[in-house]
């Protein structure tokens, strides 16, 4: 059990450095969705899906090890990293300062996610707000806030507008 313990440490600390990766490239990529740099964007977006498949390939060897830990400990293959801390006495303190630090750059990865999220409907929005004005197509769309706007209004084409 005293390698398994060792492998998820390693592992949560490998994580930690992917997701910290991923951080950067987040910031790369609002920074690419505010300069409307689609090719800036496609590169960040490769280089995540790289990323991603490493985590996945280190996740699952945690889980393996985290399950092989639950069964000698009696809890079952679905046992929790707060379930492993809670019944070992070695490495308890490495284990959990790494799923501390791994916990805070999810959050930073998740911020980082909801502004660009919130960006991009931002851009949407001016996308549909042009395309209405030149094809006359008035209604569904997205609003200054990023909510969605399902009003059909009376518009007139901007050509019209300027005769």
């Amino acid at each position: 059990m005293d390698n398994e313990i060792r492998i998820i440490a390693k592992s949560l600390n490998n994580l930690k450095k992917l997701y910290e990766d991923i951080a950067v490239l987040s910031e790369n990529k609002k920074d690419a969705i505010i300069k409307n740099d689609v090719s800036k964007l496609n590169v960040i977006v490769e280089q995540e899906k790289e990323i991603i498949e490493q985590i996945s390939d280190i996740d699952e060897i945690r889980q393996r090890c985290s399950a092989k830990i639950g069964n000698e400990l009696g809890i079952g293959y679905k046992i929790t990293l707060r379930q492993i801390i809670d019944n070992i006495e070695e490495n308890k303190d490495e284990l959990m300062e790494a799923l501390v630090e791994l916990n805070e750059i999810l959050e930073k990865v998740n911020r980082l996610n909801k502004i660009n999220s919130n960006l991009i409907k931002v851009q949407l929005s001016y996308i549909e707000c042009f395309k209405n004005a030149f094809l006359d197509e008035s209604g569904a769309g997205y609003n200054m806030d990023g909510s969605e706007n399902m009003e059909k209004t009376q518009s007139v084409n901007l050509f019209d507008r300027m005769v």
